[in-house]
């Protein structure tokens, strides 16, 4: 997947969870475990999205490439940044916002998956 592609994906996630009520925290945490796109707030939840785009459906949809280690480094991901910004008894989910685009970049699909720790 092209870098121009992943940042579009990105910057639609954004706009999507913004219209739905998130406050954006921020975006593109790094840690020496991985990172995660968009870190935000729902209510009192804390939000821990992994944002998969793509062009075609060759290798399956974009949320299919979430496995469970993926999962499992976002969650350590996840708990560092509790730990590092100091969150007290903040309850959290990770999610999926997976989004298709047509070849010519239009948004043919934007799905978003809440809480993949329960899945």
């Amino acid at each position: 997947m092209s870098k121009e592609i992943g940042n579009k994906g990105e910057e639609l996630a954004e706009k999507f969870l913004r219209s739905n009520g998130y406050d954006i925290l921020t975006k593109n945490y790094h840690t020496r475990i991985g990172e995660i796109d968009i870190v935000a707030r729902d209510g009192a939840e804390l939000v821990f999205t992994e944002v998969k785009t793509r062009t075609s459906q060759t290798f399956g949809l974009p949320q299919e490439s979430v496995t469970k280690s993926k999962i499992r480094k976002l969650r350590q991901t996840a708990l560092l940044y509790i730990a590092e910004n100091n969150i007290k008894s903040s309850p959290f989910r990770i999610d999926v916002i997976s989004i298709q685009l047509e070849k010519t970049g239009k948004v043919k699909s934007v799905d978003h998956i809440k809480n993949i720790l329960d899945a």
